[in-house]
């Protein structure tokens, strides 16, 4: 088993993504005022992430066993058939940043601030992502996360943050009794290999979706 934590991850702010998040254009009165909250997060911002490697312990119809705790879903069954490893993240904007946007009282500038919140765990997300994709070498590397699809729901995430054990605790993320993560702008999920790229978006019929990755398709081999 091999587990990683991390914190102070960089929050190197990636100015046209955040944009085209918030529909606006640079170089315009609202981009100067998205810049200048931007850099003001930044300086208030603890980005961190954990992963842990994990084996597969047991595969049955439609559930899989990992470190004596079973996780029931379908699809992710039929993701791992071919494999016995997954790695277990979670990644946040930590609670210094969710802090500062929720002591922003003006309506835009905290619509802004939670934009910011945002972007600041989908950097810390890649950054944690990316370790795993590069230093294990996965093969097509895919993600599931509880609570995105019908399949794996949000309940779930009750039984990731029982594997992940202190790692959730020593990056300050936790889950209420709705199973919602604290910060919100939290992310966890299981990255594995596949023989084809999987993403959850792909099954997901939400419209206007701001973190859509890849478009919806009916058809699929699920």
């Amino acid at each position: 088993m091999t587990e990683k934590i991390f914190k102070n991850i960089p929050f190197n702010i990636r100015f046209e993504e955040l944009y085209q998040r918030l529909h606006v254009k640079d170089n315009t009165r609202f981009s100067d005022m998205i810049k200048e909250l931007a850099d003001e997060g930044a300086a208030k911002a603890n980005l961190k992430g954990m992963y842990k490697s994990c084996y597969i312990d047991e595969k049955g119809k439609d559930f899989i066993i990992v470190e004596g705790v079973k996780l029931t879903s379908r699809i992710l069954r039929k993701n791992v058939d071919k494999i016995n490893k997954i790695f277990l993240y979670i990644a946040t904007c930590g609670y210094e940043l969710s802090e500062w946007c929720s002591k922003k009282t003006d309506l835009l500038e905290n619509f802004i601030a939670d934009a910011i919140q945002e972007h600041a765990c989908r950097i810390a997300a890649d950054t944690v992502i990316r370790e795993i994709d590069e230093k294990f070498k996965l093969e097509n590397p895919s993600s599931m996360n509880p609570g995105s699809l019908a399949d794996w729901p949000i309940f779930e995430q009750d039984k990731l943050f029982t594997i992940a054990g202190n790692g959730a605790e020593a990056i300050s993320v936790s889950i209420n009794e709705n199973y919602l993560m604290q910060p919100t702008k939290s992310l966890s999920g299981i990255r594995f290999s596949s023989e084809v790229t999987f993403c959850n978006c792909r099954m997901c019929p939400r419209e206007n979706c701001p973190t859509r990755k890849a478009e919806y398709t009916e058809q699929h081999n699920y």
